[in-house]
């Protein structure tokens, strides 16, 4: 505490039988239990105030405890007390100001239990992390099954966010696979697990443009089915194409999806920009069609012409449906589509 009316280098008797005492510049607790003759313990028993001897400095005041070094004059003469001690009826009161005190963390941390009580079992009271989503059913839900950083990207793409709430509200779901494919009859698109952000805007967008398609399968001849089949491919690329240009706009680059980049990307590239100088999209298409014709495979490394062809033949001659219809209705299987 600060006391008012003492000069620091004088100590005062107080009627307890205690000095009063303020620190001047350069006095700790040690130099003033030597100058006054008494210990560093009995220094700190007088005065509880003090937390830590370290705490002190120039300008608080500590009672010094008078009665383990005697009341003589002489002792009075030692400590420097002089008159002061023989009378203090002369002295201008003393007027006392507490210091404040820092507060301080305890010494020793808090720590939890040593054997913290268990879980109960089955989850109850809704405790610990919630259980990942296995799919997606809305945007909202995108970010916990692909992450934050997919999710801002999509919302950077206009033509990405308004295709996924399209499929949302038509009862698709969007999940994590081994293999990234469009399931047209069970409303599924899988994307394959363990990409990073733009690799997975890139897939995502593709097997969009397959759902976006739908089931346009030409069953009336091989031809025709394989030509339908690249038809799809060729619009999985397109969308791909599309969000790729939208997020380019904005410094965020995704890849072109293909098996074969170096014979396709400039072909890709070139695709894209005669679509965005004469905006025929069906000229576009027709050229994707064909570099997936010559160039692409799936993602097992079969070409896709030949993925197509062993389908349609596998397909030949199917079981027939259960009776009432069962599987859809009838009607030919849609095949899985895949990207590379």
């Amino acid at each position: 505490m600060h006391i008012q009316g003492i000069a620091h280098d004088h100590a005062a008797k107080d009627s307890d039988g205690t000095a009063l005492h303020t620190l001047s510049s350069g006095e700790d607790l040690d130099t003033v239990a030597n100058r006054f003759g008494v210990s560093r313990a009995q220094l700190l028993a007088q005065n509880p105030h003090i937390l830590h001897a370290a705490l002190i400095g120039p300008g608080d005041t500590l009672q010094i405890p008078l009665a383990h070094i005697g009341s003589s004059e002489n002792h009075h003469s030692q400590l420097g007390l002089g008159a002061v001690a023989q009378s203090t009826t002369d002295l201008p009161p003393v007027v006392v100001t507490p210091s404040p005190q820092p507060e301080f963390p305890p010494f020793f941390p808090e720590f939890p239990p040593w054997n913290p009580e268990p879980p109960p079992i089955g989850g109850g009271g809704g405790g610990g992390a919630p259980a990942p989503i296995t799919e997606a059913t809305s945007l909202e839900d995108i970010a916990d099954l692909l992450g934050e950083e997919v999710a801002e990207i999509i919302n950077k793409s206009p033509a990405l966010k308004a295709a996924l709430e399209a499929l949302f509200s038509q009862n698709w779901t969007v999940e994590l696979g081994n293999v990234s494919e469009a399931r047209l009859q069970s409303s599924q698109i899988i994307i394959s697990a363990g990409q990073n952000a733009e690799g997975t805007i890139a897939t995502l967008a593709h097997e969009i443009g397959h759902a976006m398609h739908g089931e346009q399968f030409d069953w009336s001849s091989l031809t025709a089915f394989v030509d339908s089949g690249l038809l799809t491919e060729a619009e999985g690329a397109f969308f791909n194409l599309q969000v790729r240009s939208e997020l380019a706009s904005q410094g965020i680059h995704i890849p072109i999806l293909t098996s074969d980049p170096a014979a396709t990307h400039s072909q890709y590239i070139e695709a894209w920009n005669d679509y965005q100088q004469d905006g025929n999209r069906q000229q576009a298409i027709s050229t994707l069609v064909e570099i997936f014709r010559q160039h692409e495979s799936t993602a097992s490394g079969v070409p896709y012409v030949q993925f197509y062809t062993d389908y349609f033949n596998s397909q030949q001659n199917p079981a027939p449906p259960p009776p009432g219809g069962g599987g859809g209705g009838g009607g030919e299987p849609t095949p899985p589509i895949q990207h590379h």
